[in-house]
């Protein structure tokens, strides 16, 4: 069941402008304070929040101009239209012709693992940090630079991890390096050095935020696999203007393809023998499939 309401700290991305969003209650209705990452707040007003619809709306006063938003919130994440205007009045549905989506680690995170960040290493190397823990309760991590040229994914040691303080130890072929880094938001940043040489910086932003993780959440798979295949669908859905229905697809049986002459004998071609004995086949649903 989703209770996530609109309460908490909020990461959008409004057409390319990222933002960073808090929001509060104020006796029945909410308060809070919008910003572009790192700017000044600017307040929020004119909330509107439906728990059974679940369709979130409020006004951004921004200096020199006003935005309303109309998002829709499925089990901490919301995507949706936003206007942008000179003036304070909410504009009609038309209005709202800009797209937003967004995230609140205050419902996806459940604890302070699994975490992702999508890293610059030494202002050069693309990398993906992974820190969880495992079904024993051990922390784990995995660290893969992808570019500029794409190396061995390493497992990392000796990883010590709160919530905020972050430190671990990769290791590869005749190099050992040895990190450490402050997260801050969805922010994190950081020190590491090869091979005892001098401190390099790192920094990363969070990402994959609704990824399975390495091991901690295999207890909740179940819970998990309901919340983000709902995340996904409003994704898809939620930027659709008011009263816009979602339009028919259809589908039409062609019918089997008649392979041409020329293909029938070739060894690429491959038709389906049934086996001669079923036994084989008898615990076929054994076995998940993903």
């Amino acid at each position: 069941m989703d209770t996530s309401t609109p309460v908490g700290t909020w990461y959008l991305l409004a057409n390319t402008s990222r933002l960073e969003m808090s929001i509060v209650r104020s006796g029945a209705s909410f308060t809070g304070w919008i910003a572009n990452e790192g700017g000044q707040h600017e307040p929020l007003s004119n909330f509107s929040w439906n728990p059974g619809s679940r369709w979130l709306e409020f006004r951004r006063n921004g200096p020199g101009f006003y935005q309303w938003y109309r998002l829709s919130l499925t089990y901490g994440v919301v995507a949706g239209r936003f206007s942008h205007l000179s003036s304070p009045a909410r504009p009609a549905n038309t209005a709202f012709a800009f797209h937003a989506t967004g995230w609140s680690p205050n419902w996806l995170d459940s604890g302070i693992v699994p975490r992702t960040w999508n890293l610059t290493i030494n202002t050069t190397y693309q990398a993906v940090l992974r820190i969880d823990r495992d079904q024993g309760g051990a922390l784990r991590g995995r660290l893969k630079v992808y570019a500029p040229g794409e190396e061995l994914e390493n497992d990392l040691t000796a990883i010590a991890w709160n919530g905020t303080n972050l430190s671990f130890v990769r290791t590869g072929p005749g190099f050992t390096q040895s990190y450490a880094g402050t997260a801050n938001g969805r922010m994190v940043q950081g020190t590491f050095t090869h091979n005892g040489g001098p401190p390099t910086p790192w920094s990363g932003t969070r990402g994959e935020v609704l990824g399975f993780g390495l091991g901690s959440r295999v207890p909740q798979r179940a819970a998990w696999q309901e919340a983000t295949r709902a995340r996904l669908v409003n994704f898809t859905e939620g930027m659709r203007l008011a009263n816009v229905d979602i339009p028919a697809v259809t589908v039409t049986n062609l019918g089997a393809v008649p392979i041409p002459p020329e293909l029938r004998h070739s060894p690429l071609v491959h038709t389906f023998e049934p086996p001669a004995c079923q036994s084989n086949w008898d615990h076929a649903d054994d076995h998940d499939s993903y």
